[in-house]
């Protein structure tokens, strides 16, 4: 992924060219996958603009002025099929607004109650307080709390926020 990044390729060429190394690596049969998103951050003098591509990753959420708005990014997952569809699309964060990126560890982690699920990582982001790093914090002890300590797949979240 870097020496494609390093070519200067937007997003959505590196996850295809990605996909291809993959294949070439096991010899055109699917032997592993993965899920991708990969952004290009762009800063201005007034904010930051990522260009987004995803392949099979969770959509992308942007938190603003307590709104959680879903990143329309979709795409194949990568190292099982020869011809993938990766979209990419372009969002720009104002000051204090934040992209917010997960694994599906965090919406499919279950408790007592079922699955997490999107409604309650949106409500969780809604009332989260601070900044990146503080959303990010309260967002994984939720979702430990909610599963009570018996993870099942991985977490991963990564919280992006354009400060002054």
């Amino acid at each position: 992924m870097r020496a494609e990044i390093s070519h200067g390729l937007g997003p959505a060429e590196v996850l295809t060219r990605l996909n291809a190394a993959m294949l070439r690596d096991t010899g055109g049969r699917p032997g592993r996958f993965a899920t991708v998103a990969h952004g290009q951050l762009t800063l201005t003098p007034t904010d930051a603009i990522v260009r987004l591509a995803n392949a099979g990753h969770p959509p992308p959420l942007l938190l603003r002025h307590r709104n959680v708005v879903p990143v329309e990014a979709s795409g194949t997952l990568l190292g099982v099929y020869p011809h993938v569809a990766v979209s990419e699309v372009s969002c720009t964060l104002h000051r204090n607004e934040m992209l917010v990126l997960y694994t599906d560890g965090v919406t499919e982690a279950r408790g007592i109650d079922g699955f997490y699920g999107p409604d309650r990582l949106e409500k969780v982001l809604r009332a989260a307080n601070g900044g990146a790093e503080a959303v990010a914090d309260r967002l994984l002890a939720d979702v430990d709390a909610f599963h009570s300590g018996v993870q099942r797949d991985d977490i991963a979240i990564l919280v992006v926020e354009a400060t002054p």
